[in-house]
Formats: structure tokens, C-alpha cells, sequence
């Protein structure tokens, strides 16, 4: 392919062929001329990681020793400094790489791994007990739970990206009170 003089590297493309869940896997080879391109079960793609069954476990997976790692530096330096600054150290440590892609991962079962993560490092934070109730030190330190910034995530995706969807007047010329709400099939 050299069509605007760009070469495409057959070692390192890869295919992924999406499927259900419980569904049989099976290789159709695809390729361009007399290259095949190498199938794999999942992929990395600007940092995140995305399986053919779309249930982003290898990803977590993938993220929660990174968030342990931030979860330790902010329990060790706990005893140094104080509440402000453990907030700031989540904020730029933990919270950075649980937001990263959260609108493709968050609705995931394995999501409830990183909220477990994230309460702990709460806890730490506030020096609360390891069976304390995470609401009031969520409130209190004004820090969204993981399921709240992913809702929060998708909504200010829908609003910087309102040209991509489709409002219901668009479709039909029916004056109905859902008239000017986002199309759910262009969703």
C-alpha cells in the first residue's frame, strides 16, 4: 500500500476478530497481496487494551498493578504529609490512570475491582479504618467514586462530541416531548 507513500508493516498489524462471549474463536486469516496478517485475542491501542469479547478484564487487569503502585506511594508518604497533599498525589498518581479510557472500560464487572482499589486508597487517605463506609469520605474530600466520574465521563463526552449523534427531530418530523433529546440508536 503506497497510495500517500505510507507503508503498512505486516509484523506488527494485527487482527482481532470481536465475538460474543461464549462464542467459538476462529481464525480467518486477512491480508493484503501474498501477507497475512497475525491474529491475536486482544490488542493494544493508545494505551488501551481491547479483547474480542470486549469484556475489558485483560485491560483491569492490566491497570490494577499500576494502581497498586499508587496506592502504596500514597500509603508510605502518608505519615509525612498531610491531607491536601495526599489528595494532590491521588489525584496526579491514582485517579489519572483510572480515568484513562473509563468511558470504553467503566460498565465493565471487572470495573468493581478498581472501585475496591479506589476505596482503600480513600481510607488511606482520610487515615479512616479498613471496614469504614467510603460515602461521607468520598463528600468529604470532593472526590468522585468510580462509577460517578465514569456516568460524569460519558456525559461530557456526549456534550463535547454533539455532532456525532443524532437528535430526534432529525429523524422524524413528529413534535413529541422527546423532540430535541439524542437519538438512542445513534448511541
Amino acid at each position: 500500500m503506497v497510495d500517500n507513500l505510507s507503508l503498512l508493516n505486516y509484523e506488527k498489524t494485527q487482527c482481532v476478530h470481536f465475538t460474543l462471549k461464549h462464542t467459538v474463536h476462529y481464525e480467518a486469516p486477512i491480508g493484503y497481496n501474498i501477507n497475512f496478517f497475525s491474529n491475536s485475542i486482544s490488542i493494544k491501542f493508545l494505551g488501551v487494551i481491547i479483547e474480542n469479547s470486549l469484556s475489558w478484564k485483560v485491560h483491569i487487569d492490566h491497570l490494577l498493578p499500576k494502581l497498586c503502585v499508587a496506592q502504596y506511594s500514597i500509603m508510605t508518604i502518608k505519615t509525612f504529609t498531610c491531607q491536601e497533599n495526599l489528595k494532590s498525589i491521588y489525584n496526579s498518581s491514582f485517579h489519572s490512570l483510572m480515568t484513562y479510557g473509563l468511558i470504553y472500560w467503566g460498565n465493565s464487572t471487572h470495573s468493581t475491582h478498581v472501585f475496591r482499589l479506589q476505596e482503600r486508597v480513600i481510607r488511606i487517605i482520610t487515615k479512616s479504618r479498613p471496614r469504614d463506609s467510603c460515602r461521607q469520605l468520598f463528600k468529604k474530600l470532593g472526590i468522585l467514586p468510580l462509577m460517578l466520574q465514569y456516568i460524569i465521563s460519558l456525559l461530557l463526552f456526549i456534550v463535547n462530541n454533539k455532532g456525532l449523534f443524532q437528535i430526534n427531530s432529525e429523524i422524524h418530523s413528529v413534535h413529541t416531548r422527546d423532540n430535541s433529546f439524542i437519538d438512542h440508536s445513534s448511541i
